[in-house]
């Protein structure tokens, strides 16, 4: 048996490995003052938009080798994606699932284990801004290469990005969410906390969500920053969706933003956005011409500034 088809058998005890589609995607949403961005790297430099942006990550395929069509649909505007789409369209607001989408045609997946020669993605025309130097640890997973013939594009997975009217994804932390979103329900339990009084020193604590607003007046943070620490906890919430690879990744993409961001104040809490709210960002729809089963996992980080 495969070790790719080993690795997508854990994934669940309900359906055969070979039976069965998995698609994972990871990301962060970033609150910047005004701005909102989910995004799958955290670039640099570091610079606000002009509007809320998601930079909806990396997604990945597992299981059996299929021919099939993946689609993205946002309640924003998909205003990039790796590779070019082969369609990009506006969808109603009033439609679950949002309001512009972009589809993947005929993409086929293949197992690096059988491939005839040692794989290499395939040099594509287009780039992503500010991912080039995280692109590397994205692709050392045991996921499906991904081609398409009529480009000839061959990678390790698929990128997209998408912005949102302001306002339109709040912060879901205690006592930040307003009255016009009593739907969200807040984060509960630790989250992790960056305490950044000068560039010369970083310091990590977990403290409870509903504490946050102790920070710095009975509640203190002084523990030096530990990369251990961070990536333990970003596992523990993460493992139930993503692959150690695809949280090493995740984690290795956003660490340095959380040392050396452009974030504002000294504090920055570091959150798993509920699984409610990923919706918001967009959906994903992946068919298959033998009408596989697919299930999905997906896991985003959020990483806020906070003031007590």
């Amino acid at each position: 048996m495969s070790p790719l088809f080993l690795a997508a058998a854990v994934d669940t005890v309900v359906a055969p490995y070979h039976d069965q589609i998995y698609v994972h995607e990871w990301g962060a949403v970033v609150y910047r003052r005004d701005v909102v961005e989910a995004a799958g790297d955290a670039g640099g430099p570091w610079v606000d938009y002009s509007q809320t942006m998601a930079e909806a990550p990396v997604i990945y395929i597992y299981g059996p080798e299929f021919t099939g069509d993946l689609t993205v649909r946002s309640q924003g505007d998909i205003v990039n994606a790796y590779p070019e789409p082969d369609e990009s369209f506006r969808i109603d607001e009033s439609v679950a699932g949002g309001a512009s989408a972009v589809r993947w045609n005929s993409i086929s997946t293949e197992c690096p284990y059988l491939v005839e020669q040692p794989w290499m993605h395939s040099p594509a025309e287009e780039t992503i801004a500010g991912f080039d130097w995280a692109t590397r640890m994205w692709r050392q997973t045991e996921s499906l290469i991904i081609n398409r013939e009529s480009d000839s594009f061959s990678d390790m997975f698929l990128y997209y990005e998408t912005s949102f009217e302001p306002g339109s994804f709040p912060l879901p932390l205690p006592g930040s969410i307003s009255d016009g979103h009593p739907q969200v329900i807040p984060v509960s339990g630790e989250v992790l906390v960056l305490f950044r009084p000068d560039m010369d020193w970083m310091g990590l604590g977990l403290v409870d969500a509903d504490d946050l607003d102790e920070l710095g007046n009975g509640i203190e943070i002084t523990g030096e920053y530990s990369s251990e620490l961070a990536l333990e906890t970003v596992t523990d919430w993460a493992e139930g969706e993503l692959k150690e690879p695809e949280i090493r990744a995740m984690w290795g993409t956003w660490e340095p933003y959380a040392l050396y961001g452009d974030w504002e104040g000294q504090y920055l809490v570091i959150f798993p956005v509920p699984y409610a709210m990923i919706p918001r960002i967009s959906t994903l729809e992946l068919t298959s011409e033998s009408g596989l089963p697919v299930e999905y996992h997906r896991f985003f980080l959020g990483l806020a500034p906070v003031e007590p």
